[in-house]
């Protein structure tokens, strides 16, 4: 019996698209290849199916691809569906905006429902913030609360119930009570409460604001979200509080 998350989990997919195959070969090839390594695996593939999405080549091979995700996701196992879902869906959510290429282009391939309900399901882990029409694509639950300044992130420490951002105000105003706003994608933003600030003054540069915790998993989210700063600053829309 095959590993779930193998490649054999995948090989149908693979055998409909030809295009492909000189790439898939040169994989194979390597000394360091392991079949067992599905979703590292798949990566390759699911570009090179991106990318003729986005250049409209081969379009018989993307019929024939959507048609066999289609019979896989259908008889699959479980084990077997989350996997197409997140190695091959998910990565053209996370993926399309970028390119770009239309959401609907993509929608409007698929093979039948199994394909469909695994869409939606990619949808709701990459884009939360966002819902689905067949005719308009993602579509905002409600509105982004409104922005009110512009914050450039330096440098930053962790602090007794919170954390210590140290940066530029480009524009607007920052205040307690407000967020800091990220986007990860058009649908996924991280927000992190204001509990206070502190202006500029001669002995820093910089504007302090401290981010507070608001769960027990906050402390190192931040060091991990924070941790590039090292590196290069770190934008934020400054916002208006949004309440769930």
């Amino acid at each position: 019996m095959s590993h779930p998350y193998s490649d054999d989990s995948w090989a149908p997919l693979r055998e409909a698209v030809p295009s492909f195959a000189a790439q898939w070969a040169s994989t194979i090839a390597q000394s360091s290849y392991d079949p067992t390594m599905g979703y590292a695996n798949a990566i390759d593939f699911a570009v090179h199916m991106l990318a003729l999405m986005q250049s409209g080549k081969h379009p018989d091979e993307q019929e024939r691809f959507f048609a066999a995700l289609e019979r896989s996701l259908a008889a699959g196992s479980e084990n077997v569906r989350e996997f197409l879902t997140i190695a091959f869906l998910e990565h053209f959510a996370s993926e399309a905006e970028y390119r770009p290429i239309d959401f609907r282009a993509i929608q409007r391939q698929f093979a039948g429902p199994a394909t469909r309900r695994a869409w939606l399901a990619a949808l709701a882990w990459t884009h939360p913030e966002l819902t689905w029409s067949d005719e308009h694509g993602l579509q905002r639950l409600r509105p982004l609360s409104p922005v009110v300044g512009r914050f450039s992130g330096v440098r930053g420490k962790p602090v007794e119930n919170g954390y210590l951002l140290e940066g530029v105000l480009e524009r607007g105003e920052v205040e307690p009570g407000q967020i800091l706003r990220f986007p990860l994608n058009s649908g996924t933003h991280m927000r992190f409460p204001i509990g206070a600030v502190a202006k500029p003054t001669d002995a820093t540069p910089f504007t302090q604001v401290t981010l507070v915790h608001v769960n027990e998993r906050s402390a190192e989210l931040y060091q991990n979200v924070f941790l590039d700063l090292k590196h290069e600053r770190m934008g934020f829309d400054v916002a208006v509080f949004e309440t769930d």
